[in-house]
Parts: C-alpha cells; structure tokens; sequence
C-alpha cells in the first residue's frame, strides 16, 4: 500500500512527463544544511534539490516531503502549486494529511493553470465543465483546449471526443460530449466519479444557454 501511494505520488508530479533534475550522489551533512540555507533564502532550484533528496531515500519521510512541496508552491513554481492544491483539495497527498480547504485548493490549482501548467489547465478545466451553464463549459473549455495545445494527450483526447466548433456553440448536448470525454481521457489526476452527483442534479434541470 505504501509504495503505491508513494508511486502515485511520483507520477503525479509529473517526472515522466517533465523530467526533473535530482540530486545524482548522496550527500554529505554538511552540504544538506548549506542546501537547506539556500532554500530558506528562497532559492527555489535548492528547495527542489531537497525535495528529491528526500523522495528518493529508501526511508521516505513523508512530513519532510510535504513540506518542501509547500515551500515550493509557496515560491510560484507551478507544478509545485498544483501538488499543493491537489493536497489542500484532498486533505493530504501521499498518505500525509494536511488541513482540507477545498476552495483554496481550486485557487491554487487555477494559479497554476494560468501559469500553463497542462495538469492544473486540466483540472479546471475538468471543473468548470461540471455546470450547467454554457458560459462555464466555454472557460473550461478553453483550458482544456490550452492543455492540448502543450501536447497533453488526456486534454487533446476531450477536444478530439467534443469535436467543438464556434457555430456550434455550447449547447446540452455538447456538454454531455464533455463529460464522456472527461470520464474516459485517462487522466492520472482525475478521479473517477469524481462530480457523478452533481451531475446527477445537472441532468434534471434546463441547461442554461448563456
């Protein structure tokens, strides 16, 4: 169970996709404290050393972990930023819990979707497309369109499956198309079922063309 958090946790910041540097040699005490300095200084390359360091050793310690994903968000580093909203979002990250406050977990997740992070763009754009109302599926639409424009397939699968065009507009039916996309793009960061209920509710209402 342990390892398949802590596997989870290694595809979800994203090294397949966007490879990181890491610290190559374990180092000594003394070049961890200087690092440490570093990253209190706010060097942000130091904090991500640190962050590896620790994910890497066969002892994981997952308090150590956290707290450099923090550090790291906290300095605007966008795949960071998403960890760290995912994590306020969930109540935890990697079996580490940490206090849920799901509204400022979407915030930081848009920041950084803003900030082009394909992941995040993803999963507000996953969020705003549970609506029942056009205006809210064409943001979300847009930032699922801006995933797919780096090249990330789970975003360029919904585009493919909505197969949205202007004079076509946002209608009931496109949005249906949205969320079968959504549920079947293979996003690692999407769970399964995740709106099914609001959904639900969406279903039994007149969808609003805004």
């Amino acid at each position: 169970m342990k390892n398949r958090i802590y596997t989870w946790l290694l595809f979800l910041i994203g090294i397949v996709a966007y490879p990181q540097g890491e610290l190559k040699d374990e180092p000594n005490p003394q070049t961890i404290e200087k690092i440490e300095q570093y990253c209190k200084e706010g060097k942000s390359e130091a904090c991500e050393k640190l962050y590896y360091h620790y994910f890497y050793k066969e002892n994981k310690d997952g308090e150590k972990i956290m707290y450099y994903i923090k550090q790291l968000s906290d300095l605007k580093r966008p795949k960071y930023m998403f960890m760290w909203g995912v994590a306020m979002s969930e109540g935890g990250l990697g079996g580490v819990k940490v206090k849920e406050d799901f509204v400022e977990g979407m915030k930081l997740i848009k920041q950084s979707a803003d900030l082009d992070y394909p992941p995040a763009q993803m999963m507000i754009g996953d969020f705003l497309c549970t609506s029942n109302e056009a205006k809210d599926i064409r943001r979300g639409l847009f930032y699922i369109n801006s995933a797919c424009e780096s090249t990330y397939q789970p975003a360029c699968y919904v585009m493919d499956k909505v197969n949205y065009t202007k004079q076509e507009g946002v209608t009931k039916e496109l949005r249906d198309r949205v969320w079968e996309g959504l549920e079947n793009c293979n996003d690692p960061y999407l769970r399964p079922n995740r709106y099914d209920f609001a959904k639900e509710q969406y279903r039994k209402r007149k969808f609003i063309n805004n």
